[in-house]
């Protein structure tokens, strides 16, 4: 698959190994877009970490390198190293839910009234984090890049993504009309 990087100044190491695995696993008809900048409607600059336009919908992408644990506490995710010390950091689901809705409503102005496909979202962990502790509903939406490399699958991409979504007209498959966005 090939995974077109919109901003190389905006990527980091972690981001471009995790696009460089993808890129080798997943397959050839998807297409990737990393480092979208997006702007919110509050005026606010947001950027997507990885946009993957795949066969039945496209999955906004959060690439986080986090270790040690993580729990949730209140909005907000706590990441706990072995040493026991804590750090907060942004709830990764909801940015990634954020940036989802941010891009369904830009595509929804573009094609005004045409077929705007299912708009997802997930996080991936590219570190060695425990998200076991995270809420339930949260838990269903983050995945180590092992196991997200492997969603070309047809049996993980219906364990880790959901089943795949019924696309009335093929020529409205998203990897099948990237021009048209």
């Amino acid at each position: 698959m090939e995974i077109k990087c919109l901003d190389p100044l905006g990527i980091n190491g972690f981001e471009r190994k995790a696009n460089e695995v993808l890129a080798e696993s997943l397959p050839a008809s998807w297409k990737g877009y990393s480092s979208l900048e997006m702007l919110g409607r509050q005026g606010r600059d947001f950027e997507a970490d990885l946009i993957l336009v795949t066969h039945d919908r496209i999955i906004v992408v959060e690439l986080k390198n986090y270790r040690g644990k993580i729990f949730a506490n209140g909005n907000k995710w706590v990441q706990e190293y072995e040493d026991g010390r804590q750090e907060s950091r942004i709830n990764a689901v909801s940015q990634a839910s954020r940036a989802a809705k941010i891009l369904k409503s830009r595509l929804q102005q573009k094609l005004q009234g045409k077929f705007v496909p299912y708009i997802d979202k997930c996080v991936v962990l590219c570190g060695a984090a425990d998200a076991s502790n995270l809420p339930e509903e949260e838990r269903e939406c983050v995945h180590t890049l092992d196991e997200f490399k492997n969603i070309g699958n047809d049996a993980v991409y219906a364990k880790l993504i959901g089943r795949p979504i019924s696309i009335p007209r093929k020529e409205d498959a998203p990897n099948k009309n990237i021009t048209v966005w």
